[in-house]
């Protein structure tokens, strides 16, 4: 009677535990690291996912989500480039998504990098993929991040996006009919959320003491939305 009773303790016990580990916040949750919990810092930039960004860079990326970051560089027929670090697939808050984070790299060195890139890709819409030295790889890896951007793997609804971040400052559409993307700008905390209705939510989080500067090309090719 007795092993009875011990069975069924260790059996309750065993329900108990299993509810509780259902209720309470796994590893990743207990981070707290949501695309909505941003933080702005007193130098003007902004805190998002345990990055800073303005300040922190691509080697703290990926030592804070132990992934190692594929380092590209593009390039466009007018001259543009950017720099950046692709995470894949990360798991941020027990959502899973992928990371793109971009360096904060002068014209110039991103000019003479091109020029020693070791491979050229020319992708889809016209932009080249560079394969970067070594040498300049460990720069970009080391630059302040400019801008991250943050692609969840699930539809977010715009609702949710209101209901976390409130009423943008400013709405902007870019393209027509279906394929138009409206992007809501939240200045105060650098961020520009892409809603559409055939895409998934984008998030790009820039230091809020640059967020005009980089949101000027949207402003010129958008719509203000009254």
């Amino acid at each position: 009677m007795k092993e009875g009773k011990t069975a069924l303790g260790v059996l309750l016990f065993a329900i108990v535990a299993g509810v509780v580990g259902i209720l309470l916040p796994g590893p990743e949750m207990a981070t707290g690291v949501y695309p909505w919990q941003v933080e702005v810092t007193e130098g003007g930039n902004s805190r998002v996912f345990g990055l800073e960004v303005g300040a922190d860079n691509i080697l703290t990326a990926e030592k804070l989500l132990q992934y190692e970051s594929e380092i590209s560089l593009f390039a466009t027929d007018a001259g543009e480039y950017t720099a950046e670090g692709y995470f894949d697939r990360v798991e941020l808050g027990g959502l899973s998504a992928k990371l793109v984070v971009t360096a904060d790299l002068s014209h110039e060195q991103l000019e003479e990098a091109f020029k020693r890139g070791l491979r050229i890709a020319t992708l889809g819409s016209g932009t080249r993929k560079v394969t970067l030295a070594p040498e300049d790889v460990a720069v970009v890896r080391a630059a302040p991040i400019a801008s991250l951007t943050y692609l969840p793997s699930l539809q977010i609804a715009a609702e949710t996006v209101q209901g976390r971040f409130g009423q943008p400052a400013q709405r902007i559409v870019e393209g027509k009919g279906t394929d138009a993307v409206e992007h809501w700008l939240y200045p105060a905390i650098g961020l520009d959320v892409a809603v559409s209705e055939r895409k998934k939510e984008v998030f790009q989080y820039v230091p809020p003491r640059r967020f005009e500067a980089l949101m000027q090309p949207l402003h010129e090719k958008g719509t203000v939305q009254p």
